[in-house]
C-alpha cells in the first residue's frame, strides 16, 4: 500500500485499495444496546434488499437501572448471537465495541445513556455479564463475538473534560474509576 492508500484506510469507513482487491469496509460495529443501528452492521442483500433485523434493546442507563445481572447476560447473550449470525453471512465484522464502563459520576458528559450507572460496584457486575454473554459464557471454547470495552477510566471528568484534564486524585482512581476493571479477574479469566 502506498502511503496516500494506509491513510485512507485508517478510519472506520476504510476506503480499500481497488488495485489489491482490498474492497472498502466499515469496521464500526458497536453493540450497546443490540447490533440494530450500528454503523458495521450491513442491513441490505446483494440485491438491494432489506436482509434481516436486530433487537434493540434499552439503552444501558436503563438496563443497569434493572439491577438484574441474569437479565444483562441475557442480553448480552442474544446480541452476541445476532452479532455472530451477521459476521457468519459477510454482514458484520465480530468485534464489537461495548460496553461503556466508564461510570457515569457527572450529568454535564452528556452520554450517560451509554453506562449501566454510577455505582462501581454494580458497574462490575454489569459489565462481567454483558461481556460473558456477548462473548458466549465464561472461558467459550469460540467466541461468538469479541467485546471491546470502550471510554475506559476518567472518561468523564467533571473539571476541565473537554481540555481532557485526565488528573483524578488516587483515591478517586481507586475507589471509583478503576473497579469496573476488575471485572477480568472474576472466575480465573
Amino acid at each position: 500500500m502506498t502511503l496516500d492508500e494506509k491513510a485512507a484506510n485508517l478510519q472506520n469507513g476504510a476506503a480499500g485499495v481497488a488495485r489489491l482487491g482490498l474492497p472498502s469496509y466499515q469496521w464500526w460495529s458497536e453493540a450497546l444496546h443490540g447490533v440494530a443501528g450500528s454503523p458495521g452492521v450491513n442491513f441490505e442483500s446483494p440485491l438491494g434488499v432489506e436482509w434481516s433485523y436486530a433487537t434493540s434493546f434499552p439503552t444501558p442507563i436503563l438496563t443497569g437501572a434493572a439491577f438484574n445481572d441474569e437479565l444483562t447476560f441475557n442480553i448480552g447473550k442474544i446480541v452476541g448471537t445476532e452479532g455472530r449470525a451477521f459476521a457468519n453471512v459477510g454482514k458484520a465484522g465480530l468485534d464489537f465495541w461495548t460496553p461503556n464502563i466508564n461510570p457515569f459520576k457527572d450529568p454535564r458528559w452528556g452520554r450517560g445513556l451509554e453506562t449501566p450507572g454510577e455505582d462501581p460496584y454494580h458497574l462490575q457486575g454489569y459489565v462481567y455479564n454483558l461481556i460473558n454473554g456477548l462473548q458466549g459464557g465464561i472461558n467459550p471454547t469460540t467466541k461468538q463475538v469479541i467485546a471491546t470495552c470502550k471510554h475506559f477510566a476518567v472518561y468523564d471528568l467533571e473539571n476541565g473534560r473537554t481540555a481532557n484534564d485526565l488528573n483524578p486524585t488516587p483515591q478517586d482512581l481507586t475507589e471509583y474509576y478503576l473497579p469496573p476493571f476488575k471485572t477480568c479477574a472474576r472466575d480465573g479469566e
